[in-house]
C-alpha cells in the first residue's frame, strides 16, 4: 500500500507541474470583468435589472452583490460570491493557487475513483491523465481558464470529485462514525451541493437512487450526507434567478446540447469502449455499471436537465464529461488487460499529452502576452484595441478568451467592428480596468490595427461626402476628413466614435447610413 500511495503523490505532483506551468498564463475573461463589479438590483417602469456602476473591494461587496444575482440573474450565490471576491484582488497570485490546489484534488479523486487504491500503475495513470487532459475540452478551456470559470466548474468538479469518493469511503466502512464527524460530513455535503446546479442535480438524484437501492445497509453518515447535499442542490437550483434564466433561454438552444456530447470526445470514446467491453467480457461490464449507479444516474439526470431546462453551453457538460471519463477507464481496464496493449496505451497517450501541451503552452503564452498588451493600450491608447494579433494566434483553436467580449467572431477583416455601447464587454473591460471610475475607457475593439483601417481608404472603392471620404463595411461606415469638424454624413446621424491617426480624422459610424453606390449618388 505504501508503495501505491508513493505512486499516486508523484502522479499528483507531476500532473499538478503540468497544469501550473499553464494556469500562470491566466486570461481574463468577459465574466472575469462583470464580476469585478458589484451586482446592483434597480427597477424601472415595472422591470427589474442589474447594472454594474460599483467595484466590488471586499467579501463584503462580493455578499451583498450575489444577494442581488440570486434572486434575477444567477442562483451560484456561493462559488459566485469567491468569484466576485476573487475578482476584486489586484493580481492572479491567489487565485493561481487555488486553480493548482484544486486541479491537485480533481486529478487525485479522478484516479481513485477510477482505479481504486489499490490498482495503481504507472501505465493506468499516464493514460488516466490523457483522458481527462486530452479528451474533455474543458480541461483547456474550461478549468485553465478566467477565475470565474475556474470556480464555477474546477473548484466544483473537485469538491464534486471529493464528495463521490467521501461517500464511497462511507459505504465501504462498517463503523459508525462520531457525531462531530457526522455533523462535518454534513456541513460539507451542504457546501458541495449549493455550489453549482450543472453538477449537484444529477449526483443528487444519482445518490438518492443508490441510497433507496441499498436502504437497508446505509449509515446514518450517508444519509446525513445525502439529505444536505439535496438541501444545498434545492438552495442553489431553485433560487428565483434560476427561472429567470430560464424563461429567457430558446428551446432550440438546449437542443446545442446534443451536438456537444458529440463532439466532446470521450462521450463517443466511452460508448465505443462500452461496447468493445460488453462483447469482449459482458459480466465485467454488468458489475461496473452496477458499481456506478451514481454516476450512470447523474449522467442521464444532467443530460435531461440540460436540455430540458438550463443548457447555455458546452460548459455545463463539466461534470457529465468527468462522469464518463470515469466509467471510460473502469472498462478500459477491464478488457485492455494484455501487458503490451496496456503499454502501447501508455505510450500513444503520453506523446500525445506532450505534443498537445507543447502546443498549448505557447498558446496560452501567446493569448497572456496579447491581454497584457490590450490593458496598456486601453490605458495608454485613444481608445481603440487592436485585437488582429489575438485573432492570429487563436486561428488554430478558435478559442480565444478575448473573442467572448461581444461572443462573437470577426470572420472577415474590417467587417465587424466591437463598439462600447455601455451593455457589452466592452464597457466591462473599461470598468475592470479602471475600478469602475471611466465606463467608456475602451471605445472599440478592433479586428485590425488602425493603420489598416485608414488603409482601406488607398483601395480607392471610396465615396465622397462632403468634406471626407466614405468607406462603407458589412456593418458599419467609416468616413475620414482633414480636420475633427470635417464634414462627414448627415448631421442627423451621430458617430458612435471618433479618433486621429496620421494627421486625419476618422468617424465611426454604426451601421451603413447607405450603400456605397448611393454615397456616390449623394456626393
Amino acid at each position: 500500500m505504501r508503495s501505491k500511495n508513493w505512486l499516486l503523490l508523484a502522479f499528483v505532483l507531476i500532473g499538478t507541474a503540468l497544469f501550473l506551468m499553464q494556469d500562470i498564463w491566466m486570461v481574463r475573461d468577459i465574466d472575469d470583468y462583470g464580476f469585478s463589479t458589484l451586482n446592483e438590483l434597480r427597477v424601472e417602469d415595472g422591470q427589474r435589472f442589474l447594472v454594474h456602476v460599483k467595484p466590488v473591494l471586499s467579501f463584503a461587496d462580493a455578499v451583498k452583490s450575489q444577494q442581488a444575482a440570486y434572486f434575477d440573474y444567477n442562483g451560484r450565490f456561493l462559488i459566485h460570491t469567491l468569484s466576485q471576491w476573487f475578482n476584486s484582488m489586484d493580481g492572479t497570485t491567489l487565485p493561481i493557487i487555488v486553480n493548482t490546489l484544486s486541479w491537485a484534488l480533481l486529478i487525485t479523486c479522478f484516479v481513485l475513483l477510477s482505479f481504486g487504491r489499490k490498482r495503481l500503475d504507472w501505465a493506468w495513470l499516464i493514460i488516466a491523465f490523457a483522458v481527462l487532459w486530452l479528451t474533455m475540452p474543458n480541461s483547456l478551456h474550461m478549468m485553465i481558464g478566467s477565475i470565474t470559470a475556474a470556480a464555477d466548474y474546477l473548484w466544483t468538479g473537485a469538491v464534486s470529485l471529493l464528495l463521490l469518493l467521501v461517500f464511497q469511503n462511507i459505504t465501504q466502512n462498517d463503523k459508525p462514525s462520531s457525531w462531530p464527524k457526522v455533523l462535518l460530513i454534513g456541513v460539507f455535503a451542504l457546501i458541495a451541493g449549493a455550489m453549482q446546479e450543472s453538477f449537484s442535480i444529477g449526483i443528487s438524484a444519482g445518490l438518492l437512487v443508490y441510497a433507496l437501492s441499498n436502504r437497508k445497509r446505509m449509515s446514518r453518515e450517508g444519509w446525513v450526507l445525502i439529505g444536505c447535499y439535496i438541501v444545498g442542490t434545492a438552495l442553489v437550483a431553485l433560487a428565483p434567478a434560476n427561472f429567470k434564466r430560464s424563461d429567457m433561454l430558446g428551446l432550440m438552444v438546449r437542443w446545442y446540447v446534443t451536438t456537444d456530447l458529440l463532439r466532446a470526445p470521450i462521450v463517443p470514446l466511452t460508448f465505443l469502449v462500452g461496447v468493445f467491453a460488453l462483447f469482449v467480457n459482458p459480466g465485467e461490464v454488468a458489475r461496473i455499471l452496477k458499481q456506478n449507479t451514481i454516476l450512470i444516474v447523474a449522467i442521464v439526470v444532467n443530460v435531461l436537465f440540460a436540455i430540458f431546462v438550463a443548457y447555455t453551453g458546452a460548459w455545463q457538460l463539466t461534470c457529465v464529461l468527468l462522469m464518463c471519463g470515469i466509467l471510460l477507464l473502469q472498462m478500459s481496464r477491464a478488457v485492455f488487460t494484455h501487458k503490451a496493449v496496456k503499454a502501447v496505451l501508455a505510450l500513444l497517450a503520453a506523446v500525445a499529452v506532450i505534443g498537445v501541451y507543447c502546443l498549448q503552452f505557447n498558446y496560452r503564452h501567446g493569448m497572456w502576452q496579447v491581454e497584457q498588451t490590450m490593458f496598456q493600450q486601453a490605458r495608454e491608447g485613444v481608445g481603440l484595441i487592436d485585437l488582429k494579433r489575438s485573432f492570429d494566434i487563436d486561428e488554430p483553436y478558435r478559442q480565444s478568451k478575448l473573442a467572448p467580449l461581444l461572443r462573437q467572431y470577426l470572420r472577415n477583416p474590417h467587417e465587424t467592428l466591437i463598439l462600447n455601447n455601455q451593455q457589452n464587454g466592452v464597457s466591462l473591460l473599461s470598468k475592470f480596468l479602471t475600478r469602475c471610475d471611466d465606463p467608456e475607457l475602451v471605445k472599440a475593439l478592433l479586428p485590425d490595427s488602425p493603420q489598416n483601417i485608414a488603409s482601406l481608404f488607398l483601395a480607392g472603392d471610396t465615396a465622397r461626402v462632403g468634406d471626407a471620404d466614405a468607406v462603407v463595411l458589412q456593418s458599419f461606415t467609416v468616413t475620414r476628413g482633414d480636420t475633427e469638424n470635417a464634414d462627414h454624413l448627415d448631421g442627423a446621424v451621430v458617430p458612435c466614435q471618433q479618433w486621429e491617426f496620421d494627421g486625419k480624422w476618422y468617424k465611426l459610424y454604426n451601421k451603413p447610413a447607405a450603400t456605397l453606390n448611393e454615397l456616390k449618388v449623394r456626393s
